[in-house]
């Protein structure tokens, strides 16, 4: 994994420009007027971002394993494998 800064690198902001560079020279987005490093979050906005959907995928697994166990539709099977 990459870390968060990754989006703050001159590479990554470079292409990041050349596809709004296509989008606008092909699609509908005005040509010259939109600049990546204007539109990029910063990496503790990622961060933060990241967090927040992470906390929210957590509780919705956590009330999904929660029903699916009430409704004794739950079951947990040990990996006895080895690589040996």
């Amino acid at each position: 994994m990459r870390p968060f800064h990754c989006v703050e690198d001159p590479g990554f902001i470079i292409i990041s420009q050349v596809l709004l560079d296509i989008r606008a020279r092909y699609g509908r987005l005005p040509v010259g007027k939109v600049r990546a490093e204007n539109i990029l979050p910063c990496a503790n906005t990622v961060k933060r971002r990241i967090q927040t959907l992470a906390g929210i995928s957590r509780s919705e697994v956590a009330t999904r394993l929660a029903a699916a166990g009430a409704r004794g539709e739950l079951a947990f099977s040990p990996d006895l494998r080895t690589d040996r």
